[in-house]
């Protein structure tokens, strides 16, 4: 080699040298609390930079790490299973997790939730095993993230995995480039620095609703064929549940809406409906348009429940929540739940959904169970325990 090509091998090998000691120094002032890499809430609910969960100083146990903690709420279990225990992860976003009785910003897990009324009933009925039901959910995480958290606890030896994810499917996931850039601290302030976003501290923590909803769908059905071979890989059987919705959600602190209505005509919307509610739906639909067709549609569906007419009402709310989910999840996308629950091998379905809609007046979920468009009251997260303590002994996946 020339002397000028030594020279360049020696400049790249400086050059590099140079960036890895600055990204450790980042790294190390980012464990010390001195620096944050992160611009606002996309990068904690849309990627999963480090690990969730990490060995304690003995290696004896495992332990959600600070960066896990950022997100979800605190656990610790042995890193080897004793012989009498039986582990589950619960996995999802704020519903799975049980907001808002046990929050990412408690420093314990609270009881309410569904993972503590698994934890409550099977310890009561197997006490001679040592029962783990880890609460692995993240509060606004869509399922891109549920995949890479479910990526790392199938090495922790689990029995079964509890998948509860589908509201919070709004935006397409992030490149493989820039995901697997971001893993280190010295890129991730870079783009702080660099791009940093304006709106970051106003805007809400909950997931953007804008992409569109058949390249959303595609994108759904892979990360939970993801999730399940990866479970399978490691002979670890998954129970996949559907979400139920308050489809009957009158709040109104709406959380990012489909940004076009452009897509959606009011009456239009009827024809798919059957049987068709009738011309007294419609002539009711025009008179809620000056609202905007998606909000007609909302209020169609209330005034059809309020007048008796219950199964028009359900089919017209559940075309708006498809249409306009305010982070709740789409009826298309608990129809792809039950496909995949059925066609793989590992997998079994706990029908969340049909159980709220078998516990509401009329069949049509409302709040009687639901504190607000999505999480549930004590009760609706109880109901949906017991829901999962019935699957778990019907396909035998209990301790």
């Amino acid at each position: 080699m020339n002397p000028l090509g030594w020279q360049l091998l020696l400049g790249l090998a400086v050059a590099g040298g140079l960036l890895i000691a600055i990204n450790a120094a980042v790294e190390l002032g980012e464990r010390r609390g001195l620096i944050s890499t992160y611009r606002g809430p996309d990068d904690f609910v849309r990627y999963a930079d480090e690990p969730v969960f990490g060995q304690t100083a003995d290696g004896q146990w495992l332990t959600t790490t600070p960066y896990g903690r950022k997100t979800m709420v605190p656990s610790r279990f042995r890193r080897q299973k004793r012989e009498n225990g039986w582990r589950m992860f619960v996995l999802g976003g704020s519903f799975a997790m049980g907001s808002p009785y046990t929050h990412q910003l408690h420093d314990t897990e609270r009881s309410g939730g569904i993972a503590s009324w698994l934890r409550d009933q099977l310890a009561a009925d197997y006490p001679e095993s040592e029962i783990e039901v880890l609460n692995a959910a993240t509060g606004a995480q869509n399922s891109s993230r549920v995949r890479r958290i479910a990526d790392q606890v199938v090495n922790f030896d689990p029995d079964v995995l509890l998948v509860l994810t589908c509201n919070n499917e709004g935006a397409l996931p992030p490149g493989v480039v820039t995901e697997q850039l971001r893993r280190f601290g010295g890129f991730r302030l870079m783009m702080r620095l660099m791009a940093p976003l304006e709106d970051g501290l106003e805007r809400s923590h909950y997931t953007a609703q804008d992409a569109p909803t058949a390249a959303l769908r595609e994108v759904f059905r892979e990360n939970i064929r993801a999730i399940l071979a990866a479970a399978e890989a490691r002979g670890v059987p998954i129970l996949l549940g559907t979400l139920p919705v308050n489809l009957r959600y009158t709040g109104e602190e709406v959380v990012h809406t489909l940004s076009d209505e452009g897509a959606f005509r009011g009456v239009a919307a009827l024809e798919v409906i059957e049987p068709p509610p009738g011309e007294a739906a419609r002539r009711k639909l025009e008179e809620f348009e000056e609202h905007g067709p998606l909000e007609a549609l909302r209020r169609l569906g209330l005034e059809l429940y309020r007048q008796g007419d219950y199964e028009h009402a359900r089919h017209v709310l559940e075309q708006h929540t498809e249409l306009a989910p305010y982070n709740r999840c789409r009826p298309s996308f608990n129809e792809i739940i039950r496909e995949e629950a059925v066609r793989a091998a590992n997998a079994a379905l706990v029908d969340l959904e049909e159980r709220a809609r078998a516990l509401s007046p009329h069949g049509v979920p409302g709040g009687e169970l639901f504190l607000d468009y999505c999480h549930m009251n004590r009760e609706g997260y109880a109901a949906m325990a017991e829901a999962i303590l019935e699957a778990l002994r019907e396909y035998d996946l209990g301790p």
